[in-house]
Order: C-alpha cells, then structure tokens, then sequence
C-alpha cells in the first residue's frame, strides 16, 4: 500500500477532485465481494470512529455513491432490513384516520415472527384495528390504551408480551441509542415520537429529514403530536469527506407514493422518541 492509500484509504480526497473517480468507483463497488464489502466499512467506521458491528444479524451495503455537482460528492452508508429482508416488512399502506399505531405494531409483530420463523400467528392492521376492545381505541382512531392492547394480544396469541420502553436518564440518545442497537439487530421496532411541526411540509421524496433546533429545544417543556413508526435500518451519510449525519430509516404510514417507497430518513431523531415497542414472540 502506497503512503496516499494509507493516509486515505477509502480514495475520499482522490474522489473529491476527480469526478470520473466518483462513477468507476460506484460501479467497482458492485463488483466487490462481501469480504471487500466488509473491509470498505471496517475502514469508514475507522474513519469517522464509529461501530457498526454490534447489528447482529444485520446486512450492509453501500447505497449511494453519488457527485452532487463539479466538486461536491456524497456517500451513503445504509443498514436496512428494507434492502436485505424485504419479505419481512408488509407493503406501505395509507392510513385514514389517526391509527398510525394500528400499522406501525402490525409490521413490528409480524416482522419479528417473520425474521424469527415463529409460529405465532401474524398480526394484520385489520387484526389489531378492528379486533381491539373499542375502549382501546379514540373516536379518531388514536391508540389511548395500551394495556388493553397488550392484553387483547396476548389472549389471542400473537405475543407472549409486548414492552413499552419510556425514556431513562437524561440523555435519551444513549438510552434509547443502546435499545434500539439491540432490538433493530434481531429485526425491525416501533418507535413511537413526538412529531416536530416541520415534519408536516416534508414530502421524504429527497434527502434526510432533519427537525429544527428550535423544535428540538422545545422538547425540553411541551409535547407535539405522536405519531408512530416502523424503524428499519440505519445509516451515515458523508458529504465530501468532512461533514458526516447519522440517520434513522423508517417506513411510514403514508402509502407507497410517499418518501420513498414509502419509506423516510430522519436525523437528530433521538430527543422526539417517547417509546420503543419490544415485542415478545
């Protein structure tokens, strides 16, 4: 190895004066093996001092690898159930009314017993929705009681339990943080947030959602509307070898015409979670 590969071993300044570097790479980087795969990671977690390796049972693989103009590139670094277990994970719907949670708990039971070969039985939307005692569920369609709900799974054996995970400490990127490193390498959870007002005009068509500082003071001493999630995967987006946001991939409740495929990345996520779903099959 020449001494520029080792001060740059990923070919990042190289890539960002040379554009026509930019594509032969993009498409050697198809070609690579999953050893070599496996290695280009191992060198950007040294990079940006980061750690991957604690999603087990998780696939990896490099998304993007895109020139943004003349002299500005981009790499994204995906790891998502989406891309590698899509069998899993049910297709986008649009919900009508507030039941968010209805879709959102369906896709976390039956991907877990999907990943996991349960033989539980697979929870629906129309399952969870329409077969829930009626006190569980508002006029709106909201969820407003969650013992009810975990009740109404267990008796019909869909879980043996599901645990709502509330925030701990003062620092909910490293609690939630931890548990979500747990829980998303076993298959994709529920994460149920405080929606920021800006989320509102997001379309998720292009780039990563990312709250405003002003909503994530506000975090601090009100509370925004809740709106629930499936998490799939995770990832890092580097522009141009300096600047570097970490994202959370989620699929949403708004159909497949929204996002992308329906799905969206969220950064700075962290101070809007107030629970994590942890299904037991």
């Amino acid at each position: 190895m020449s001494r520029e590969e080792e001060d740059d071993p990923m070919g990042i300044e190289s890539m960002a004066t040379e554009k026509t570097r930019i594509t032969k790479r993009r498409l050697s980087s198809s070609k690579n093996s999953r050893t070599e795969m496996t290695r280009s990671f191992d060198d950007i977690d040294k990079l940006l001092n980061l750690d991957f390796t604690s999603f087990q049972g998780f696939s990896s693989r490099m998304d993007h690898l895109v020139s943004l103009d003349a002299t500005s590139w981009a790499i994204e670094i995906l790891y998502s159930w989406n891309t590698y277990h899509p069998g899993i994970i049910d297709q986008p719907r649009k919900q009508v009314l507030e039941d968010c949670w209805s879709y959102s708990f369906s896709r976390g039971q039956s991907s877990l017993v999907k990943r996991l070969e349960s033989p539980r039985k697979i929870l629906t939307q129309k399952a969870i929705f329409y077969g829930v005692d009626e006190k569980c569920i508002s006029e709106d369609g909201g969820l407003i009681d969650f013992e009810l709900l975990v009740r109404f799974l267990k008796e019909n054996d869909y879980v043996e339990d599901m645990i709502l995970h509330e925030k701990e400490g003062d620092d909910p990127e490293q609690y939630f943080g931890n548990l979500i490193r747990r829980l998303l390498g076993i298959s994709p959870i529920v994460i149920c947030i405080d929606c920021p007002p800006s989320f509102e005009s997001f379309t998720g068509t292009r780039g990563i959602y990312t709250p405003l500082e002003v909503e994530i003071e506000a975090t601090r001493f009100e509370s925004f509307t809740q709106h629930s999630f499936l998490l799939t995967g995770h990832g890092l987006v580097i522009y141009n070898g300096v600047e570097s946001v970490r994202f959370l991939e989620f699929q949403d409740s708004q159909g497949k015409d929204w996002g992308e495929n329906g799905f969206l990345k969220i950064a700075n996520i962290y101070p809007f979670i107030k629970n994590v779903i942890e299904f037991k099959v």
